[in-house]
């Protein structure tokens, strides 16, 4: 650029033939002025160029930089969105499977309904007790009886009666036995002859079991009661069950004395038959379990 000026301004100074040695030395001094203030300039440009440059390469370092923040934030926002999404979509396909299990809890009762025999309430994980009641049943020496224990209300209710006794189905009330053993071992206190209470039990958990032959309840079940299994005596004409009964039993109030009636004797392993020894004792009492689920 600095040449192109040059050429122009000596063109200028020939093409004036008019002009004398003095003031073409003056014109050249000014001359070398001129040149010098170009060469100024155009380094000056020069500086400006390269400073417009720095400039520029720090705006696309930014640019590049921002662009990477930017693609990195939206790769997060992305992959968040897919997890919120993937949720929202799982929680919407179990919508209609739950609502389904709450309207079915709301519309069927749940929970289950068992009798706890020797005891007069129950003190179960949240198990409510529906009544408290007399333990009863056929006399154990009538033939054709029932064989079922009964858990009698203490509050009965009555329709058309006859105050005579007749032949039929009587029932009385249940008694402790468990002949031939010290009770005080079992029961840390004597119980023959005591009459027995019983309480009919509410678990809120749908699923129950009695396990005969353990005490303790199998890992995801819940403890009601445990304690002995029993029925009646063998030699007794009257059929029997076999039920658990508390380890701890209670006797009613004012006891009857010795009155019989239903009763409970000990149920206890024999070997020697098809039952296996071991695991089972011959002549041990067996033990039972009440569990929910």
């Amino acid at each position: 650029m600095a040449s192109y000026y040059t050429d122009i301004l000596l063109v200028s100074l020939l093409m004036s033939s008019a002009l004398t040695e003095e003031t073409i030395c003056a014109k050249y001094t000014f001359q070398d002025k001129l040149v010098d203030a170009v060469f100024e300039l155009q380094h000056q440009v020069d500086i400006l160029k390269r400073e417009l440059k720095n400039v520029q390469n720090q705006l696309n370092n930014y640019q590049l930089s921002r662009d990477m923040a930017t693609a990195s934030m939206e790769t997060q926002l992305t992959a968040e969105d897919k997890r919120i999404e993937e949720k929202l979509t799982t929680l919407t396909n179990g919508l209609p499977g739950r609502i389904t299990s709450v309207m079915t809890g709301l519309s069927t009762p749940g929970g289950s309904i068992y009798t706890r025999w020797g005891r007069s309430t129950c003190n179960a994980n949240r198990t409510q007790t529906v009544y408290s009641g007399y333990a009863a049943g056929s006399h154990y020496g009538n033939q054709g009886a029932a064989a079922n224990y009964l858990c009698l209300t203490k509050e009965p209710l009555w329709r058309k009666f006859e105050d005579t006794k007749q032949s039929g189905a009587p029932v009385f009330g249940a008694e402790y036995e468990f002949d031939h053993r010290s009770r005080v071992t079992f029961f840390d206190r004597e119980i023959t002859d005591q009459d027995a209470p019983c309480a009919v039990c509410q678990s809120p958990r749908s699923q129950l079991l009695m396990i005969p032959g353990r005490n303790k309840c199998l890992d995801g079940w819940t403890l009601e009661y445990e304690g002995y299994l029993v029925a009646g005596d063998i030699s007794h004409a009257a059929a029997s069950e076999f039920i658990c009964l508390d380890a701890n039993p209670e006797a009613l109030p004012n006891d009857s004395g010795n009155t019989d009636g239903k009763l409970f004797y000990f149920a206890e392993a024999r070997c020697g038959g098809s039952l296996k020894c071991p695991p089972y004792v011959d002549g041990r009492e067996l033990t039972c379990v009440v569990c929910t689920k």
